[in-house]
């Protein structure tokens, strides 16, 4: 917080962008502060390959200013009326204000780095739970693209709409129900939504809300707790889009109606009722665009059947499968997620039935086609992973292969094509020395699975273990931990995973040890960032690929 400013620190010779990372803090009083409190770039492209010395300056613009709401002073409200955003024209970050506070004038004082920045009202979302506020409780851009160069005055001006009206359901009055019936979202563009206050469970449903002036989509935020029960609901529990593109410009009012769909049906597995389980067997998932919602649970016993009640569209309906059920054994219901009937038209009250197809399959595993090595830990398990248009839809370990002993495995899956992988235990390459078994996640093949049976699976497994260096010299000793190195897998289908060998420790030679699958990797210094807190260190403390990198 005081005296000259230095810095020392020891990286990989490559080309660097130098940040600066302020201290939000600093813009939190009245007064500007002397040092910027947001962060940027101060240096772009700066080759750094050889030791010696590199002074940095940090610019810094005082900007001070008052906040008005539509031409007049900004009115009190009963918490903070919100803070203002400073977000560069070409970065993600965003410098903010000190609170506006809740009363009095509303003014503001920052210190930025020169640039062109988008000035965002940051609204209090709360000051719309329990009613309309007179200042807007939602976010958004209110001024685009504003050279802020040179220290000065800048005023802002925040306007803000009051809208408010009656919900309805299927154009009557929203009936009561035994829990809250949900809320309606407020969202312009890319910034971030605003949720009314809950409808409540009972009485006319009503909502009231003041925005920054745009364009909206309106949401309903629904309650999933509404299908808990074993009747559908008459309000929907499955949240999704009710209007598009409102244009919000002015006071007013503004009626919102929610239509609903009752659906309920059997759930069987294989044509048959499902069997009773040891824990939960799960429930259905309804999913419409980005919206998702889910019936309730099966429980572990009994017929199963659902109950739900969702806005007119077209569905995917899936499994939400209970995953600890293969944790324990061999279930008779699937204990992975994933579609079960895609593209349903759900336009109408009515009953639809679901049935779950399932399969059992199960098999030794091995290890370089012998029998897994004992280890000191657990030696991991199998993952199957369900592919659906090429990404995956529901993943599943099986049960733990334990520390001893033959491996197998059994799981209970829908049918489909599946990316199985071997689910290493990273603890297993902590040690001294290499283990037998991977401790690496990773694939090991891709199969379709449309029926039950035995797949016998063997995992390939590559022991490496060396010394590693700084500039080709022993790794100097530091007062603090040196880093570790991180292998990671790279893989198409997303199922690679990455293992951090042991500590190299403070002091001493520094080498590795550690079992991975076979395949493509990049091999990462995982730098102690601590190292840099002192004196300058030998060895670096930022982190750098050293092998396998494009």
């Amino acid at each position: 917080s005081t005296g000259a400013a230095s810095y020392a620190l020891t990286l990989p010779p490559a080309t660097y962008d130098i940040t600066f990372v302020g201290n939000p803090e600093l813009c939190s009083g009245t007064n500007p502060p002397a040092v910027p409190c947001g962060s940027g770039t101060l240096r772009s492209g700066v080759s750094i390959n050889a030791d010696g010395a590199l002074d940095i300056d940090i610019p810094a613009v005082q900007i001070t200013g008052t906040v008005s709401l539509d031409g007049a002073a900004f009115p009190a409200e009963s918490s903070s009326r919100g803070a203002l955003g400073f977000k560069t024209v070409d970065g993600d970050a965003v410098t903010v204000s000190g609170s506006l506070g809740s009363s009095g004038s509303a003014s503001y004082a920052v210190t930025l780095l020169p640039d062109t920045y988008d000035i965002q009202f940051l609204g209090n979302p709360s000051l719309c739970d329990g009613g309309s506020p007179v200042i807007p409780c939602n976010s958004g851009t209110i001024s685009n693209s504003v050279d802020l160069t040179q220290s000065g005055a800048l005023d802002v001006e925040v306007s803000g709409v009051r809208v408010s009206g009656s919900v309805t359901l299927n154009g009557n009055t929203m009936p009561a129900q035994d829990v809250g019936r949900g809320a309606l979202t407020f969202s312009r563009g890319d910034d971030a939504g605003i949720t009314t206050e809950s409808f409540g469970s009972s009485g006319d449903a009503t909502y009231a809300v003041t925005l920054i002036p745009g364009n909206y989509d309106i949401t309903l935020a629904a309650n999933p707790d509404l299908c808990d029960g074993n009747s559908p609901p008459d309000v929907p529990c499955v949240s999704g889009e009710l209007m598009s593109g409102v244009n919000i410009n002015s006071d007013g009012a503004l009626g919102v109606d929610v239509p609903a769909v009752k659906v309920s049906g059997a759930v069987t597995v294989n044509g048959a009722a499902m069997p009773t389980e040891s824990e939960s067997r799960g429930n259905l998932s309804f999913t419409r665009d980005e919206f998702v919602g889910f019936s309730g649970n099966f429980g572990t016993t009994g017929a199963a059947s659902y109950a739900i009640t969702v806005l007119p569209g077209t569905y995917d309906i899936g499994l939400a499968s209970n995953p600890t059920l293969c944790a324990t054994g061999t279930p008779q219901v699937p204990c992975i997620s994933g579609p079960v009937r895609k593209g349903v038209a759900l336009n109408s009250d009515g009953a639809l039935d679901i049935d779950i197809p399932s399969l059992q399959v199960s098999g030794s595993v091995t290890v370089d086609g012998s029998t897994m090595a004992d280890e000191s830990e657990s030696r991991g398990s199998i993952l199957f992973n369900l592919l659906d248009g090429g990404e995956v839809a529901g993943s599943v370990p099986t049960q733990s292969f334990g520390s001893t002993g033959a491996a197998s495995y059994s799981a209970t899956l829908i049918p489909g094509q599946y990316v199985i992988a071997f689910g290493g235990n990273p603890a297993l390459c902590s040690g001294g020395s290499a283990p037998s078994v991977p401790c690496i996640t990773g694939p090991i093949q891709t199969s379709t699975l449309e029926m039950g049976g035995a797949l016998d699976l063997d995992v390939a497994a590559v022991q490496l273990s060396g010394g590693v260096t700084v500039n080709g010299n022993t790794m100097p000793d530091e007062s603090e931990g040196r880093g570790a190195l991180v292998f990671s897998l790279r893989d198409d289908d997303g199922v690679g995973g990455d293992v951090t060998t042991q500590s190299f420790g403070s002091s001493g030679a520094a080498d590795y040890f550690v079992t991975i699958l076979p395949g493509d990797y990049v091999v990462t210094h995982a730098a102690n960032p601590g190292l840099c807190d002192g004196a300058q260190p030998s060895v670096p403390c930022a982190s750098q690929a050293l092998l396998g990198c494009d």
